[in-house]
């Protein structure tokens, strides 16, 4: 790894060239290191162009976790492992279609609707040109399921709590027991040698990059230079639900009410927010999920822009003069949307101090004291899958955000783990859909944490340069099934 600067590289290599021997799991279950799968085109190598050649990329985030993808969190950590892990089944990146990976066939579920077996497609290796075995995938699950540490669980353990057991049933066949139906099972199971990644939080850094030639991919492209880009470079518009959201200490008065939460969402001009600093390329938030999701709800409650209602609910809180610190991340976007809101809060009488620090230090240290208060920040939870079961239990499931973050209450806490909990167990779509817009709905009025808008993703390439390539609609680039031609 190079350091210059704020921009750091990694050299990354492509899935097909597997050079570590370890199985491990993923959001999307990715079980091991294993030899190209046989999915659809844009996860396969493309033949021709350059031999012996590169790709190199800049990306719009910096490494704030580590790679072990039972804990992998950040946008850098995800899209490496997207391109060194395979799962039993995976989604394309671009299309986010699930497909079959390193499993044969679709699960098989038994008669109990409690059991499912999984065949490992032929051939499959790690890098060292060992066979992928049952035993490996079930090792694999079963550090997620029940880690060294039971005190320390791995960030991903709650992806599949309705797991109960994973066990080998012969060197090919992988079985799965099943605390309770779990109708999105088969869901959540979900050629150049190297590549180059560069990391930057500094926008105008990342087009200098593309530029150059320095490199022939960049993720967020900055939205005032999407124009300027257009004449050389392709440029791919996306909406995502890369949301920037607002995260309360919920424990901490005056923000431990909720009205004074709902005040600051309302007094927030959205679609000013968005021509202004994102140059028309967002939405607002009307649910939890981004419009372009397939399983979208409007929630109940939508924050739309009402500065009355807002300095209404402050006084109905008995809240005045509020002023407190609003820590940011230092993302792009967040950096531009952050004093624009400030501004308009000013109009309702609330006064809040801007601290843009790195993810890490957010995280690591400034969110875990009892001196926080409020965040903006961006999340992405949809690289690892888009049913809404897992994106609602990225932020309201678990202990790391609701418990550790941003501290909601125990009654809140159980109150959404039993719905989610009841719609996974649901095989009636109609009456499982029902119960995520209860969930969506209650996430909405309590806004413990909760976003302001959806992000639409820009990437830019140099369409003379790469062969296969298109940009994403979650963070991150994509290579796999790309080639270098020039």
């Amino acid at each position: 790894m190079s350091t210059t600067g704020k921009s750091r590289s990694w050299r990354v290599p492509r899935r097909r060239v597997r050079p570590l021997a370890v199985a491990s799991l993923g959001a999307t279950l990715a079980l091991g290191l294993v030899a190209c799968s046989g999915g659809p085109a844009s996860t396969n190598a493309v033949s021709g162009g350059k031999a012996g050649t590169s790709i190199e990329a800049t990306l719009a985030f910096t490494l704030s976790s580590g790679f072990d993808p039972g804990n992998a969190s950040s946008a850098v950590a995800t899209a490496v492992n997207q391109h060194v892990f395979e799962g039993l089944v995976d989604l394309d990146p671009i299309t986010r279609e699930p497909y079959n990976a390193l499993a044969k066939s679709d699960p098989t579920p038994g008669a109990d609707g409690l059991t499912y077996t999984v065949t490992l497609r032929d051939g499959a290796k790690f890098s060292d040109g060992t066979p992928v075995t049952a035993e490996d995938v079930a090792w694999s699950f079963t550090r997620v399921l029940k880690p060294a540490d039971p005190k320390a669980p791995p960030l991903m353990q709650g992806f599949v709590s309705f797991l109960d057991s994973v066990t080998a049933k012969d060197a090919a066949t992988v079985e799965f027991k099943l605390k309770y139906p779990f109708a999105l099972f088969s869901e959540r199971i979900s050629v150049i040698k190297t590549m180059t990644w560069n990391t930057t939080t500094e926008a105008s850094a990342r087009v200098s990059d593309l530029q150059g030639g320095r490199v022939q991919a960049i993720e967020a492209v900055p939205y005032l230079n999407v124009d300027s880009l257009k004449d050389k470079y392709t440029i791919d518009v996306k909406q995502a639900f890369n949301q920037v959201f607002l995260m309360f200490n919920n424990a901490a008065a005056p923000f431990s009410d909720k009205r004074v939460r709902q005040a600051l969402h309302y007094a927030i001009d959205k679609d000013a927010v968005i021509k202004t600093a994102l140059n028309g390329y967002g939405s607002p938030a009307t649910s939890y999920l981004d419009e372009g999701n397939k399983a979208y709800q409007k929630a109940a409650t939508v924050y739309d822009y009402n500065p009355d209602k807002a300095k209404a609910l402050l006084q109905e809180a008995g809240v005045t003069n509020l002023s407190f610190r609003l820590d940011t991340t230092d993302n792009s976007v967040v950096k531009d949307v952050a004093p624009l809101v400030i501004e308009q809060w000013k109009k309702i009488g609330v006064n809040a101090t801007l601290n843009t620090v790195p993810s890490s230090a957010i995280y690591g240290d400034i969110v875990p004291k009892d001196t926080f208060r409020v965040l903006m920040a961006t999340g992405d939870p949809s690289v690892f899958g888009v049913d809404t079961d897992l994106l609602m239990r990225w932020y309201y499931f678990g202990e790391t955000w609701p418990g550790q973050r941003y501290r909601w209450s125990d009654a809140n806490r159980k109150a959404m783990g039993d719905l989610l909990d009841k719609a996974a167990q649901t095989s009636d779509e109609a009456a499982r859909k029902a119960l995520w817009k209860q969930a969506l709905d209650m996430v909405a009025d309590d806004a413990p944490l909760y976003p302001i808008l959806h992000t639409k993703v820009v990437t830019a390439y140099d369409p003379a340069k790469l062969d296969g390539f298109s940009g994403a609609s979650t963070t991150g680039l994509y290579f796999l099934g790309t080639g270098r031609t020039g």
